[in-house]
């Protein structure tokens, strides 16, 4: 690259957000924070290879719910780059995607929870992803010691590996909620107010989003 070139560090935010919430937008802002992190984008996948077992709202729709929430927001950005690829859809493929859209300017790093990172070996190439981009992770508690799920990953992955993995850690407590609880108390007629931005929870009353059991 030459060095004249601007680098801008994009963080990819993946999930199926159905529907967006307060918790992911808390999440996004806490990576807005770490040092020279530029913009967030909200890649939204069509369907997650894990949760293939259950119909999501269709992705126009939760795109639609995904740009209310962020209005307003110029860092952050929807990316549709996912749903360009053929499934099944891998965390590898979008990021390797997206850094042939963005080009060479740019440094793509990738939101991954908690729960999820002692999971990393099980991964869709696993080792290439975790070598060529930084993780950011979420702690399920921002006092958490993650201690004992880097000594497992440093069975697969090497110590250079294992130490940007650390330091990609946020100091940040998660909000507990849930998209599963927002469906269903949707579906109950319960309010969801504090729970999505005030424009999402709008969208879903007025589309009649999750009132059916398949929703």
């Amino acid at each position: 690259m030459n060095d004249s070139t601007p680098t801008r560090t994009i963080v990819l935010y993946g999930g199926s957000f159905d529907p967006i919430h307060a918790g992911h937008l808390h999440v996004a802002r806490a990576c807005l924070q770490h040092p020279g992190v530029d913009e967030v984008r909200f890649s939204i996948t069509p369907q997650p290879p894990h949760k293939r077992g259950r119909t999501l709202l269709p992705l126009r729709d939760r795109v639609e719910l995904v740009e209310a929430a962020i209005a307003g927001e110029p860092r952050f950005v929807v990316d549709l780059t996912e749903s360009t690829l053929p499934p099944p859809w891998y965390t590898f493929d979008t990021l390797r995607a997206l850094r042939a859209r963005v080009g060479p300017g740019h440094d793509v790093r990738f939101v991954i929870g908690a729960d999820s990172l002692g999971d990393l070996p099980k991964w869709h190439r696993a080792r290439e992803l975790v070598h060529e981009t930084d993780f950011l992770t979420i702690p399920r508690d921002p006092h958490e010691s993650l201690d004992a799920v880097f000594d497992r990953l440093a069975t697969t992955f090497p110590a250079e590996d294992i130490a940007r993995l650390r330091a990609g850690v946020l100091a940040i407590a998660p909000l507990p909620i849930s998209s599963t609880a927002i469906r269903e108390a949707v579906r109950a007629g319960r309010s969801i107010d504090g729970l999505v931005p005030t424009a999402v929870e709008r969208l879903i009353r007025e589309r009649g989003h999750y009132l059916r059991d398949g929703d």
